[in-house]
């Protein structure tokens, strides 16, 4: 069994949270959240799969 993603909105309930918990400043955007889970392969959902950009490109990992 994978670990994968899942592609979450709720973020924007929880934004003053997160800004606080991993010190984002407020002149930058939260625009997406991601939820890990175990992969359910026979899912319709995970049989649909598009090409990605370069993880570097477009997301700075706040550690």
């Amino acid at each position: 069994m994978l670990l994968g993603p899942i592609p979450q909105a709720a973020q924007t309930l929880y934004s003053l949270a997160l800004r606080e918990a991993l010190a984002i400043p407020s002149d930058e955007r939260i625009v997406a959240t991601v939820a890990l889970a175990f992969e359910k392969a026979e899912a319709a959902a995970n049989t649909f799969w598009v090409s990605r950009d370069e993880l570097e490109d477009n997301v700075r990992l706040l550690y």
